[in-house]
Protein backbone atom coordinates (compact mmCIF):
# COMPACT_ATOMS: atom_id res chain seq x y z
CA UNK A 1 0.00 0.00 0.00
CA UNK A 2 0.77 3.65 -0.46
CA UNK A 3 2.51 4.99 2.35
CA UNK A 4 0.65 7.78 4.98
CA UNK A 5 2.16 10.95 3.72
CA UNK A 6 3.10 13.37 7.00
CA UNK A 7 2.50 17.26 5.69
CA UNK A 8 5.33 19.55 7.13
CA UNK A 9 3.07 20.62 10.09
CA UNK A 10 3.33 16.95 11.23
CA UNK A 11 0.13 15.84 10.41
CA UNK A 12 -0.85 12.46 8.69
CA UNK A 13 -2.77 13.77 5.51
CA UNK A 14 -6.45 12.26 4.56
CA UNK A 15 -6.31 9.64 1.53
CA UNK A 16 -8.79 11.78 0.16
CA UNK A 17 -6.61 14.84 0.13
CA UNK A 18 -3.97 15.66 -2.47
CA UNK A 19 -0.95 14.76 -0.66
CA UNK A 20 2.26 16.88 -2.38
CA UNK A 21 5.70 15.72 -2.64
CA UNK A 22 8.33 18.00 -4.04
CA UNK A 23 11.72 17.71 -5.26
CA UNK A 24 14.59 20.17 -6.03
CA UNK A 25 15.88 19.54 -9.38
CA UNK A 26 18.18 21.24 -11.67
CA UNK A 27 17.85 22.41 -15.45
CA UNK A 28 18.82 19.42 -16.86
CA UNK A 29 17.20 16.53 -14.90
CA UNK A 30 13.83 18.06 -14.07
CA UNK A 31 11.89 16.79 -16.99
CA UNK A 32 13.23 13.32 -16.52
CA UNK A 33 10.68 11.44 -14.38
CA UNK A 34 12.34 8.48 -14.91
CA UNK A 35 14.66 9.53 -12.66
CA UNK A 36 12.43 10.98 -9.93
CA UNK A 37 12.60 9.86 -6.42
CA UNK A 38 9.70 10.80 -4.29
CA UNK A 39 10.89 8.51 -1.25
CA UNK A 40 13.58 11.54 -0.91
CA UNK A 41 10.80 14.70 -1.40
CA UNK A 42 12.26 17.73 -0.02
CA UNK A 43 8.81 18.60 0.85
CA UNK A 44 6.15 17.28 1.39
CA UNK A 45 2.20 19.32 1.60
CA UNK A 46 -1.00 18.86 2.05
CA UNK A 47 -2.78 20.41 -0.91
CA UNK A 48 -6.60 20.08 0.40
CA UNK A 49 -9.48 18.16 -0.16
CA UNK A 50 -9.63 16.08 -4.22
CA UNK A 51 -12.51 17.54 -4.98
CA UNK A 52 -15.01 15.82 -5.00
CA UNK A 53 -18.22 16.40 -6.18
CA UNK A 54 -21.50 14.34 -7.66
CA UNK A 55 -20.45 14.03 -11.05
CA UNK A 56 -16.65 15.02 -10.72
CA UNK A 57 -13.93 12.64 -9.40
CA UNK A 58 -11.36 14.69 -8.66
CA UNK A 59 -10.09 18.34 -9.08
CA UNK A 60 -6.32 20.06 -8.24
CA UNK A 61 -5.55 23.80 -9.12
CA UNK A 62 -2.71 25.64 -7.77
CA UNK A 63 -1.04 29.09 -8.97
CA UNK A 64 2.53 29.85 -7.37
CA UNK A 65 3.01 32.71 -9.92
CA UNK A 66 6.97 33.35 -9.71
CA UNK A 67 7.49 31.57 -6.64
CA UNK A 68 6.94 27.55 -5.41
CA UNK A 69 6.01 26.21 -1.87
CA UNK A 70 8.24 26.76 1.12
CA UNK A 71 11.17 24.89 1.15
CA UNK A 72 11.21 24.03 -2.67
CA UNK A 73 13.05 26.57 -5.44
CA UNK A 74 11.61 28.60 -7.42
CA UNK A 75 12.49 27.26 -10.98
CA UNK A 76 13.46 23.79 -11.91
CA UNK A 77 11.46 21.64 -9.28
CA UNK A 78 9.06 18.26 -9.90
CA UNK A 79 5.54 17.22 -7.64
CA UNK A 80 4.09 14.33 -7.18
CA UNK A 81 0.40 14.60 -6.20
CA UNK A 82 -1.94 11.67 -5.20
CA UNK A 83 -5.41 10.84 -4.09
CA UNK A 84 -7.82 8.07 -3.34
CA UNK A 85 -10.86 8.09 -5.96
CA UNK A 86 -13.83 5.22 -6.12
CA UNK A 87 -14.55 4.54 -9.82
CA UNK A 88 -17.68 2.76 -11.01
CA UNK A 89 -17.17 0.11 -13.03
CA UNK A 90 -18.16 0.73 -16.81
CA UNK A 91 -18.17 4.51 -16.94
CA UNK A 92 -16.58 7.31 -18.89
CA UNK A 93 -14.92 9.69 -17.81
CA UNK A 94 -12.79 12.92 -18.93
CA UNK A 95 -9.31 13.93 -17.76
CA UNK A 96 -8.34 17.87 -18.48
CA UNK A 97 -5.50 19.30 -17.94
CA UNK A 98 -3.96 22.82 -18.28
CA UNK A 99 -0.32 23.46 -17.33
CA UNK A 100 2.89 25.52 -16.80
CA UNK A 101 4.97 23.57 -17.40
CA UNK A 102 4.60 19.64 -17.58
CA UNK A 103 2.12 17.34 -16.48
CA UNK A 104 1.46 13.36 -16.66
CA UNK A 105 -0.56 10.87 -14.78
CA UNK A 106 -0.72 7.53 -13.08
CA UNK A 107 -3.52 5.45 -12.37
CA UNK A 108 -2.39 2.63 -9.31
CA UNK A 109 -4.35 -0.43 -7.48
CA UNK A 110 -4.39 0.95 -3.86
CA UNK A 111 -3.54 -2.30 -2.68
CA UNK A 112 -0.92 -3.46 -4.29
CA UNK A 113 0.38 -0.13 -6.22
CA UNK A 114 0.58 -2.06 -9.52
CA UNK A 115 0.62 1.08 -11.95
CA UNK A 116 -3.04 0.41 -14.22
CA UNK A 117 -2.55 3.19 -16.50
CA UNK A 118 0.08 5.50 -17.47
CA UNK A 119 -0.73 8.51 -19.46
CA UNK A 120 2.03 10.87 -21.07
CA UNK A 121 -0.26 14.00 -20.49
CA UNK A 122 1.36 17.19 -21.89
CA UNK A 123 4.86 16.75 -20.51
CA UNK A 124 7.10 19.47 -21.97
CA UNK A 125 7.86 23.07 -21.16
CA UNK A 126 4.32 24.79 -22.06
CA UNK A 127 2.23 28.29 -20.77
CA UNK A 128 -0.52 27.61 -19.05
CA UNK A 129 -2.91 29.38 -21.84
CA UNK A 130 -1.76 26.37 -24.39
CA UNK A 131 -5.53 24.82 -24.90
CA UNK A 132 -6.16 22.21 -22.52
CA UNK A 133 -5.09 18.27 -22.68
CA UNK A 134 -7.72 15.36 -22.42
CA UNK A 135 -7.78 11.83 -22.11
CA UNK A 136 -10.90 9.92 -21.82
CA UNK A 137 -11.14 6.95 -19.58
CA UNK A 138 -13.11 4.15 -18.65
CA UNK A 139 -12.47 1.28 -15.68
CA UNK A 140 -13.34 -2.43 -16.07
CA UNK A 141 -13.60 -3.04 -12.47
CA UNK A 142 -15.34 -0.71 -10.24
CA UNK A 143 -13.20 0.01 -7.07
CA UNK A 144 -10.87 2.74 -5.25
CA UNK A 145 -7.64 3.45 -7.20
CA UNK A 146 -4.83 5.99 -6.38
CA UNK A 147 -4.59 8.96 -8.78
CA UNK A 148 -1.34 10.10 -9.86
CA UNK A 149 -0.59 13.75 -10.94
CA UNK A 150 3.59 14.25 -12.02
CA UNK A 151 4.20 18.06 -12.91
CA UNK A 152 7.32 19.65 -13.15
CA UNK A 153 8.39 23.64 -13.33
CA UNK A 154 11.16 24.75 -15.36
CA UNK A 155 11.12 28.47 -15.38
CA UNK A 156 8.56 31.21 -15.31
CA UNK A 157 5.21 30.81 -13.66
CA UNK A 158 4.27 27.68 -11.79
CA UNK A 159 0.46 26.53 -12.31
CA UNK A 160 -1.77 23.61 -12.96
CA UNK A 161 -5.48 22.41 -13.35
CA UNK A 162 -6.51 18.83 -13.43
CA UNK A 163 -9.95 17.69 -13.39
CA UNK A 164 -11.31 14.30 -14.13
CA UNK A 165 -15.43 14.39 -14.51
CA UNK A 166 -17.59 11.80 -15.85
CA UNK A 167 -19.47 12.19 -18.77
CA UNK A 168 -21.82 10.71 -21.46
CA UNK A 169 -20.52 10.05 -24.74
CA UNK A 170 -22.15 9.71 -28.18
CA UNK A 171 -22.08 6.62 -30.96
CA UNK A 172 -23.69 6.47 -34.19
CA UNK A 173 -25.45 3.00 -35.36
CA UNK A 174 -23.67 1.19 -38.27
CA UNK A 175 -25.76 -1.85 -38.39
CA UNK A 176 -29.37 -1.02 -40.94
CA UNK A 177 -31.43 -1.98 -37.85
CA UNK A 178 -30.66 -2.64 -34.20
CA UNK A 179 -32.71 -4.26 -31.45
CA UNK A 180 -32.51 -1.85 -27.92
CA UNK A 181 -32.79 -4.53 -25.20
CA UNK A 182 -34.26 -4.17 -21.48
CA UNK A 183 -31.10 -5.52 -20.09
CA UNK A 184 -27.50 -6.73 -21.09
CA UNK A 185 -27.92 -9.65 -23.04
CA UNK A 186 -30.08 -11.10 -25.39
CA UNK A 187 -32.51 -12.88 -23.19
CA UNK A 188 -33.76 -9.53 -22.26
CA UNK A 189 -37.25 -8.16 -24.33
CA UNK A 190 -36.87 -5.45 -27.37
CA UNK A 191 -37.27 -2.74 -26.20
CA UNK A 192 -37.16 -0.78 -28.85
CA UNK A 193 -35.09 -0.56 -32.62
CA UNK A 194 -32.37 2.14 -33.99
CA UNK A 195 -31.98 2.73 -37.89
CA UNK A 196 -28.61 2.87 -39.48
CA UNK A 197 -26.83 6.28 -38.74
CA UNK A 198 -29.12 7.44 -35.60
CA UNK A 199 -26.96 8.94 -32.78
CA UNK A 200 -27.22 7.36 -29.22
CA UNK A 201 -25.85 8.34 -26.03
CA UNK A 202 -23.93 5.97 -24.70
CA UNK A 203 -23.62 5.99 -20.49
CA UNK A 204 -21.59 3.07 -19.92
CA UNK A 205 -20.30 -0.24 -20.83
CA UNK A 206 -21.53 -3.07 -19.10
CA UNK A 207 -20.80 -7.34 -19.17
CA UNK A 208 -23.82 -9.27 -19.63
CA UNK A 209 -24.00 -11.53 -16.79
CA UNK A 210 -25.36 -14.93 -19.09
CA UNK A 211 -24.76 -13.90 -22.69
CA UNK A 212 -21.83 -16.01 -23.50
CA UNK A 213 -21.86 -14.86 -27.43
CA UNK A 214 -22.30 -11.05 -26.75
CA UNK A 215 -20.58 -10.72 -23.31
CA UNK A 216 -20.74 -6.79 -23.74
CA UNK A 217 -23.11 -4.25 -24.03
CA UNK A 218 -23.60 -0.13 -23.75
CA UNK A 219 -26.00 0.76 -22.11
CA UNK A 220 -27.41 3.85 -24.02
CA UNK A 221 -30.44 6.68 -23.92
CA UNK A 222 -32.30 6.38 -27.41
CA UNK A 223 -33.36 9.62 -29.03
CA UNK A 224 -36.75 10.29 -26.93
CA UNK A 225 -34.93 9.71 -23.59
CA UNK A 226 -35.50 6.02 -23.30
CA UNK A 227 -32.75 4.02 -21.94
CA UNK A 228 -31.77 0.54 -23.03
CA UNK A 229 -28.74 -1.89 -23.64
CA UNK A 230 -27.63 -2.89 -27.17
CA UNK A 231 -24.47 -4.97 -27.76
CA UNK A 232 -21.02 -3.62 -27.94
CA UNK A 233 -19.54 -3.76 -31.09
CA UNK A 234 -17.64 -1.88 -33.33
CA UNK A 235 -19.56 -3.26 -36.55
CA UNK A 236 -22.90 -2.06 -34.64
CA UNK A 237 -21.86 1.19 -32.76
CA UNK A 238 -19.28 3.20 -33.77
CA UNK A 239 -18.13 5.89 -30.76
CA UNK A 240 -17.81 9.41 -31.79
CA UNK A 241 -15.59 11.97 -31.00
CA UNK A 242 -13.06 11.84 -28.01
CA UNK A 243 -15.39 8.45 -27.14
CA UNK A 244 -13.34 6.73 -30.51
CA UNK A 245 -10.16 6.72 -27.96
CA UNK A 246 -11.01 5.43 -24.70
CA UNK A 247 -7.94 4.84 -22.33
CA UNK A 248 -8.88 1.55 -20.44
CA UNK A 249 -7.55 2.26 -16.41
CA UNK A 250 -6.99 -1.41 -15.39
CA UNK A 251 -7.88 -5.14 -16.69
CA UNK A 252 -10.81 -6.26 -17.88
CA UNK A 253 -11.65 -9.41 -16.10
CA UNK A 254 -13.34 -12.13 -17.88
CA UNK A 255 -16.85 -12.22 -16.16
CA UNK A 256 -17.45 -15.75 -16.08
CA UNK A 257 -17.79 -15.27 -11.95
CA UNK A 258 -19.81 -18.12 -10.33
CA UNK A 259 -23.03 -16.87 -9.56
CA UNK A 260 -24.67 -19.70 -7.60
CA UNK A 261 -22.29 -18.66 -4.33
CA UNK A 262 -24.27 -17.00 -1.84
CA UNK A 263 -24.38 -16.60 2.12
CA UNK A 264 -27.02 -16.13 4.99
CA UNK A 265 -26.98 -12.45 5.16
CA UNK A 266 -26.54 -10.13 8.66
CA UNK A 267 -30.22 -9.71 8.37
CA UNK A 268 -30.85 -12.61 10.51
CA UNK A 269 -30.38 -9.92 13.92
CA UNK A 270 -34.12 -9.53 13.38
CA UNK A 271 -34.87 -13.08 14.28
CA UNK A 272 -35.11 -13.92 18.10
CA UNK A 273 -31.68 -16.27 17.92
CA UNK A 274 -30.36 -14.61 15.35
CA UNK A 275 -30.85 -17.58 13.04
CA UNK A 276 -32.97 -18.47 9.85
CA UNK A 277 -34.77 -21.32 9.17
CA UNK A 278 -33.72 -23.91 6.04
CA UNK A 279 -37.14 -25.37 5.62
CA UNK A 280 -38.06 -28.41 2.99
CA UNK A 281 -40.25 -26.13 1.29
CA UNK A 282 -40.59 -22.15 0.34
CA UNK A 283 -43.38 -21.67 3.44
CA UNK A 284 -42.71 -20.86 6.91
CA UNK A 285 -45.09 -23.44 7.51
CA UNK A 286 -42.73 -25.96 6.10
CA UNK A 287 -40.56 -28.20 8.04
CA UNK A 288 -37.21 -26.76 9.47
CA UNK A 289 -34.23 -28.74 8.90
CA UNK A 290 -32.19 -26.34 10.28
CA UNK A 291 -30.77 -23.36 11.65
CA UNK A 292 -28.45 -20.80 9.84
CA UNK A 293 -26.15 -18.42 11.34
CA UNK A 294 -24.67 -15.25 9.59
CA UNK A 295 -22.16 -16.21 6.93
CA UNK A 296 -23.16 -19.48 6.33
CA UNK A 297 -22.17 -20.74 2.89
CA UNK A 298 -24.94 -21.44 0.43
CA UNK A 299 -24.90 -22.78 -3.34
CA UNK A 300 -27.89 -21.31 -4.99
CA UNK A 301 -30.10 -23.67 -6.82
CA UNK A 302 -32.65 -21.52 -7.81
CA UNK A 303 -34.87 -19.03 -6.74
CA UNK A 304 -38.85 -19.43 -6.41
CA UNK A 305 -42.02 -17.81 -4.86
CA UNK A 306 -43.57 -19.42 -2.41
CA UNK A 307 -45.16 -18.61 0.98
CA UNK A 308 -45.43 -14.73 1.97
CA UNK A 309 -43.16 -14.08 5.00
CA UNK A 310 -42.93 -10.12 6.55
CA UNK A 311 -43.75 -7.68 5.06
CA UNK A 312 -44.96 -9.39 2.36
CA UNK A 313 -42.33 -11.09 0.91
CA UNK A 314 -42.40 -14.01 -1.20
CA UNK A 315 -39.17 -15.29 -2.56
CA UNK A 316 -37.08 -17.43 -1.56
CA UNK A 317 -34.32 -19.32 -2.58
CA UNK A 318 -33.59 -23.34 -3.48
CA UNK A 319 -30.22 -23.66 -1.86
CA UNK A 320 -27.55 -26.71 -0.33
CA UNK A 321 -26.02 -26.11 3.01
CA UNK A 322 -23.97 -27.57 5.81
CA UNK A 323 -26.26 -28.41 8.66
CA UNK A 324 -24.49 -30.13 11.45
CA UNK A 325 -21.76 -31.31 9.43
CA UNK A 326 -24.46 -32.95 6.68
CA UNK A 327 -24.88 -31.48 3.10
CA UNK A 328 -28.85 -30.22 3.33
CA UNK A 329 -31.05 -29.09 0.21
CA UNK A 330 -33.86 -26.99 1.49
CA UNK A 331 -35.95 -23.29 0.94
CA UNK A 332 -34.09 -20.26 2.68
CA UNK A 333 -36.19 -17.17 2.74
CA UNK A 334 -34.25 -14.16 -0.01
CA UNK A 335 -34.19 -11.36 2.64
CA UNK A 336 -31.53 -13.46 4.25
CA UNK A 337 -29.80 -14.44 1.86
CA UNK A 338 -26.28 -11.89 0.27
CA UNK A 339 -25.99 -13.41 -3.22
CA UNK A 340 -23.37 -11.67 -5.48
CA UNK A 341 -24.65 -9.47 -8.30
CA UNK A 342 -23.62 -7.40 -10.59
CA UNK A 343 -22.77 -3.38 -10.05
CA UNK A 344 -26.74 -1.18 -9.64
CA UNK A 345 -28.02 -4.54 -9.09
CA UNK A 346 -30.17 -5.20 -6.02
CA UNK A 347 -31.63 -8.78 -5.12
CA UNK A 348 -35.20 -8.66 -3.73
CA UNK A 349 -37.55 -10.80 -1.57
CA UNK A 350 -40.57 -9.55 -3.72
CA UNK A 351 -41.66 -11.28 -6.75
CA UNK A 352 -42.75 -9.07 -9.71
CA UNK A 353 -46.07 -10.45 -9.13
CA UNK A 354 -46.54 -9.61 -5.88
CA UNK A 355 -50.30 -8.77 -5.56
CA UNK A 356 -49.54 -6.58 -2.19
CA UNK A 357 -47.30 -4.23 -3.86
CA UNK A 358 -48.66 -4.17 -7.34
CA UNK A 359 -49.71 -0.85 -6.13
CA UNK A 360 -46.11 0.63 -5.89
CA UNK A 361 -45.31 0.34 -9.27
CA UNK A 362 -48.39 1.63 -10.32
CA UNK A 363 -48.13 4.98 -9.06
CA UNK A 364 -44.75 5.79 -10.37
CA UNK A 365 -46.07 4.80 -13.55
CA UNK A 366 -50.02 5.68 -13.79
CA UNK A 367 -50.66 7.72 -10.71
CA UNK A 368 -54.23 8.18 -9.40
CA UNK A 369 -53.34 11.86 -8.00
CA UNK A 370 -51.37 13.41 -10.16
CA UNK A 371 -51.97 13.69 -14.07
CA UNK A 372 -48.89 12.26 -15.54
CA UNK A 373 -46.25 9.66 -14.70
CA UNK A 374 -43.69 10.00 -11.98
CA UNK A 375 -41.55 8.12 -14.21
CA UNK A 376 -39.77 11.06 -16.07
CA UNK A 377 -39.03 12.60 -12.77
CA UNK A 378 -37.25 9.88 -11.09
CA UNK A 379 -35.10 9.15 -13.82
CA UNK A 380 -33.88 12.74 -14.37
CA UNK A 381 -33.08 12.96 -10.53
CA UNK A 382 -30.90 10.04 -11.09
CA UNK A 383 -28.55 11.41 -13.62
CA UNK A 384 -26.39 13.56 -12.34
CA UNK A 385 -24.78 10.45 -9.95
CA UNK A 386 -22.61 7.91 -10.52
CA UNK A 387 -24.02 5.99 -7.55
CA UNK A 388 -27.49 6.29 -8.05
CA UNK A 389 -30.07 4.76 -9.50
CA UNK A 390 -33.63 5.55 -10.75
CA UNK A 391 -34.92 2.11 -8.87
CA UNK A 392 -33.35 3.48 -5.64
CA UNK A 393 -35.73 6.43 -5.91
CA UNK A 394 -38.29 5.01 -6.74
CA UNK A 395 -38.05 2.16 -3.70
CA UNK A 396 -37.49 5.56 -1.39
CA UNK A 397 -40.19 7.23 -2.30
CA UNK A 398 -42.22 3.81 -2.12
CA UNK A 399 -40.82 3.79 1.43
CA UNK A 400 -41.85 6.67 2.60
CA UNK A 401 -45.37 7.49 0.98
CA UNK A 402 -46.01 4.43 -1.49
CA UNK A 403 -45.90 7.30 -4.18
CA UNK A 404 -48.45 9.43 -2.27
CA UNK A 405 -50.82 6.82 -1.19
CA UNK A 406 -50.93 6.70 1.90
CA UNK A 407 -50.84 10.47 2.61
CA UNK A 408 -53.41 12.47 3.56
CA UNK A 409 -54.60 13.70 0.99
CA UNK A 410 -53.40 11.02 -0.98
CA UNK A 411 -50.74 12.27 -3.84
CA UNK A 412 -48.12 14.74 -4.04
CA UNK A 413 -49.91 17.49 -1.77
CA UNK A 414 -50.28 15.27 1.32
CA UNK A 415 -48.45 15.00 4.13
CA UNK A 416 -47.21 11.78 6.48
CA UNK A 417 -45.40 11.55 10.04
CA UNK A 418 -47.93 13.38 11.98
CA UNK A 419 -47.96 16.16 9.70
CA UNK A 420 -44.45 16.89 10.11
CA UNK A 421 -43.28 14.40 6.27
CA UNK A 422 -44.16 17.00 3.04
CA UNK A 423 -45.13 15.54 -0.02
CA UNK A 424 -43.93 12.36 -2.09
CA UNK A 425 -40.41 12.14 -0.77
CA UNK A 426 -41.55 12.99 3.07
CA UNK A 427 -39.69 16.12 3.37
CA UNK A 428 -39.69 17.09 7.12
CA UNK A 429 -40.56 20.22 7.73
CA UNK A 430 -38.60 20.46 11.29
CA UNK A 431 -35.33 20.46 9.15
CA UNK A 432 -35.85 21.83 5.78
CA UNK A 433 -37.94 24.99 6.80
CA UNK A 434 -37.15 27.17 3.29
CA UNK A 435 -38.02 24.67 1.57
CA UNK A 436 -41.29 23.84 2.78
CA UNK A 437 -42.25 27.34 3.58
CA UNK A 438 -41.61 28.14 -0.31
CA UNK A 439 -44.94 25.87 -0.90
CA UNK A 440 -42.71 23.62 -3.82
CA UNK A 441 -42.96 20.68 -2.12
CA UNK A 442 -46.72 20.05 -3.42
CA UNK A 443 -45.10 19.92 -6.74
CA UNK A 444 -43.52 16.30 -6.96
CA UNK A 445 -40.49 17.53 -9.54
CA UNK A 446 -39.41 19.98 -6.94
CA UNK A 447 -40.40 17.47 -3.93
CA UNK A 448 -38.30 14.45 -5.83
CA UNK A 449 -35.55 17.14 -6.52
CA UNK A 450 -35.12 18.74 -3.27
CA UNK A 451 -35.08 14.78 -2.04
CA UNK A 452 -32.34 13.56 -3.58
CA UNK A 453 -30.09 16.60 -4.65
CA UNK A 454 -30.24 18.55 -1.25
CA UNK A 455 -30.96 15.35 0.79
CA UNK A 456 -29.78 11.94 -0.28
CA UNK A 457 -26.42 13.25 -2.56
CA UNK A 458 -25.54 15.83 0.19
CA UNK A 459 -25.33 12.60 2.81
CA UNK A 460 -23.38 10.86 0.24
CA UNK A 461 -20.82 13.32 -0.06
CA UNK A 462 -20.67 14.07 3.75
CA UNK A 463 -20.42 10.30 4.51
CA UNK A 464 -17.80 9.75 1.94
CA UNK A 465 -15.56 12.36 3.65
CA UNK A 466 -16.06 11.79 7.08
CA UNK A 467 -16.27 7.97 7.45
CA UNK A 468 -14.41 5.21 5.37
CA UNK A 469 -17.56 3.94 3.70
CA UNK A 470 -17.00 2.91 0.05
CA UNK A 471 -19.21 1.15 -2.18
CA UNK A 472 -22.34 -0.25 -0.87
CA UNK A 473 -22.03 0.38 2.44
CA UNK A 474 -21.60 4.11 1.19
CA UNK A 475 -25.08 3.81 -0.45
CA UNK A 476 -26.59 2.26 2.85
CA UNK A 477 -25.04 5.00 4.62
CA UNK A 478 -26.61 7.67 2.31
CA UNK A 479 -30.30 5.90 2.19
CA UNK A 480 -30.34 5.76 6.37
CA UNK A 481 -29.29 8.87 6.63
CA UNK A 482 -32.35 9.88 4.31
CA UNK A 483 -34.15 8.72 7.11
CA UNK A 484 -32.35 9.32 10.57
CA UNK A 485 -30.10 12.01 9.81
CA UNK A 486 -26.42 11.67 9.25
CA UNK A 487 -25.44 12.29 12.51
CA UNK A 488 -27.63 9.16 13.53
CA UNK A 489 -25.89 6.74 10.63
CA UNK A 490 -21.74 8.05 11.64
CA UNK A 491 -22.90 7.18 15.30
CA UNK A 492 -23.97 3.86 14.26
CA UNK A 493 -20.80 3.05 12.67
CA UNK A 494 -19.10 4.54 15.56
CA UNK A 495 -20.36 2.26 17.75
CA UNK A 496 -19.89 -0.59 15.33
CA UNK A 497 -23.24 -0.86 14.85
CA UNK A 498 -24.94 -1.54 11.54
CA UNK A 499 -26.21 1.55 9.50
CA UNK A 500 -29.76 0.84 10.26
CA UNK A 501 -29.57 0.22 13.60
CA UNK A 502 -30.89 3.99 14.09
CA UNK A 503 -33.49 4.03 11.34
CA UNK A 504 -36.92 3.61 11.60
CA UNK A 505 -37.57 -0.42 11.92
CA UNK A 506 -34.04 -0.65 12.11
CA UNK A 507 -33.83 -1.45 8.31
CA UNK A 508 -34.64 1.55 6.08
CA UNK A 509 -31.90 1.33 3.91
CA UNK A 510 -32.03 -2.64 3.18
CA UNK A 511 -35.56 -2.20 3.23
CA UNK A 512 -34.86 0.62 0.25
CA UNK A 513 -32.71 -1.42 -1.38
CA UNK A 514 -35.15 -4.55 -1.65
CA UNK A 515 -37.66 -2.72 -3.61
CA UNK A 516 -35.13 -0.99 -5.63
CA UNK A 517 -34.47 -4.97 -7.09
CA UNK A 518 -37.94 -5.37 -6.98
CA UNK A 519 -38.35 -2.23 -9.50
CA UNK A 520 -35.61 -3.25 -11.65
CA UNK A 521 -37.59 -6.48 -12.28
CA UNK A 522 -39.98 -3.34 -13.70
CA UNK A 523 -37.56 -2.05 -16.36
CA UNK A 524 -36.61 0.93 -13.38
CA UNK A 525 -33.24 0.16 -14.14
Amino acid sequence: MAPTAIASNGRSIPQTHWSARFLNLTSSTVDRYDLYDFSQADAVYDLGENGQTDTRVAALHFNYGLSSPVGIQADNFAMEACTRIRLPMGRFFRLTSTSDDGVRFLFKDRHTQEVLAELAGDWRDRSIHIPAGTHVLTTPQRGGYDFYIQYYDRTGIAALTVTLDRIWVEGRVLASTLNVRSGPGTSNPVIGTLRQGTIVTITRWEPSPDDRTYPNWYRVIMPGGTKGYVVMDANLVEPLGEASNVITVGKTPVFTRPRNIAIVSSKVWRTSDKRIALRSDKDVSATELGRLVVGTPLTILGKEVGGRYLNGFDYWYHVQANVGGRIQTGYIAAYYVNVQLDEGQFDTAISKANGLYKFHISEVLTPQHFSKSYRPLIEAAAVPYPWLSPAIIAAIGSRESVWGRVLSPPGPKGTGDGGHGRGLMQIDDRYHKDFINSGRWRDPEANIDYGIHSVLSKSYNDLSRKTTLTGLDLLRGAIAAYNAGLTSVINAITEGRDIDYYTTGQDYSWDVLNRAGWYQLHGLK
